[in-house]
């Protein structure tokens, strides 16, 4: 059954891409007299690629098909270029100018290296000085999200190192703010055991992905030391005043879950301790929008990864109320992460993948 209700949309899904690949081919070689042979069936294999990449990416092959599986997800980063640069040549056609023929074809393998160069090099760590009441000074918070450890060549080894960064930081908290895990809980779970090396006090929410998958991730973390804020809070005590840190599960948690859990962000930020400071920890920013009758000085999130890969950026514009970095919404500051890890291509173009420090002063 599950086969069937996916292939229909399999179907839609790779008529559309296989639109896209013709638009990309013919923009590509639109003054060349002869059409490379060899494009054409490159294009062929890579507009099949993709989809054959993405269903073995969810079965328990996985890990032995990951070369194929790897190309797959790197043609479609390369893809989401080059559809960008068709759209910039057909400008240019419909204008009447000349181009020099065949330029895309250089462009663009030329762009895609250097995304697959940037998202290599490891997370950058991104500090950020806030301000707020006299107790909060001196706080070091160090937020990481979208891990998505299992996925592909995001394993334990990797999340070690992201583990070694984070320690060198001293925080006081440490955030996580869903999409730990992207993979079959019972082999990706024990993939998670560096984090019981972070030090700080850790907390986290759940993201879209955890629900996908399926699996006891509250559970695993717990394990690890760490607090599962579940439209719950905690209360840190600090000289001079209180922090109050709230969370929620993922806002689609509905779609996913058959029990009653939902995201409740008035519920999580609700307390009767005087507190100072509310800082709200949800993996979707547009989260702030169920924010109604408490109130919340900083709203910590991820999911959009920034766009990862331009001009993805743009249609995540059009679904959350910021991709990334600060921007105050109905009067809440909201943070939106870039992610630590990445999902599908290993590539960034025009984003980063990064670990957050904020410090009040």
């Amino acid at each position: 059954m599950r086969l069937r209700s996916l292939l229909i949309p399999l179907v839609i899904i790779t008529t559309f891409l296989g639109v896209l690949h013709w638009f990309i081919f013919t923009m590509a070689t639109w003054e060349m007299s002869e059409k490379p042979v060899s494009l054409i069936v490159f294009m062929i294999v890579g507009w099949l690629l993709i989809p054959t990449s993405l269903l073995l990416s969810m079965t328990s092959l996985s890990h032995r098909l990951l070369p194929l599986i790897m190309a797959g997800y790197t043609w479609l980063g390369t893809f989401a270029i080059a559809i960008f640069f068709s759209f910039v040549q057909s400008v240019f056609v419909i204008a009447g100018a000349e181009m020099y023929p065949g330029w895309m074809l250089f462009v663009t393998p030329l762009i895609a290296s250097w995304a697959l160069r940037i998202n290599w090099t490891g997370p950058k760590i991104n500090k950020h000085a806030l301000e707020g009441p006299e107790f909060m000074r001196g706080l070091r918070v160090v937020q990481i999200s979208d891990l998505h450890v299992g996925h592909t060549i995001l394993g334990e080894k990797w999340l070690a190192r992201v583990v070694d960064r984070i320690e060198a930081l001293r925080p006081d908290i440490v955030a996580v703010t869903g999409d730990l895990a992207d993979g079959h809980f019972d082999t990706t779970s024990p993939m998670l055991a560096p984090l019981a090396r972070v030090t700080a006090r850790k907390f986290y929410v759940t993201g879209n992905h955890e629900y996908i998958r399926g699996g006891s991730w509250e559970v695993r973390l717990e394990e690890l030391g760490f607090e599962c804020l579940h439209n719950t809070n905690a209360v840190i005590e600090r000289e001079g005043g209180a922090l109050l840190i709230a969370g929620v599960p993922d806002r689609g948690v509905g779609r996913f879950s058959r029990g009653s859990l939902e995201s409740a962000p008035d519920r999580a930020l609700s307390t009767s301790v005087t507190v100072g400071y509310r800082m709200l920890l949800a993996h979707e920013p547009s989260s702030v929008f169920d924010v109604k009758t408490e109130r919340c000085d900083l709203l910590l999130a991820g999911h959009t990864h920034g766009g990862q890969i331009f001009p993805f950026s743009l249609l995540v514009k059009l679904q959350q109320p910021v991709t990334a970095g600060f921007k105050t919404v109905n009067g809440i500051r909201v943070f939106a992460h870039q992610g630590t890890g990445f999902w599908g291509p290993p590539m960034r173009w025009f984003t980063s993948s990064e670990i957050v420090e904020f410090t009040w002063k």
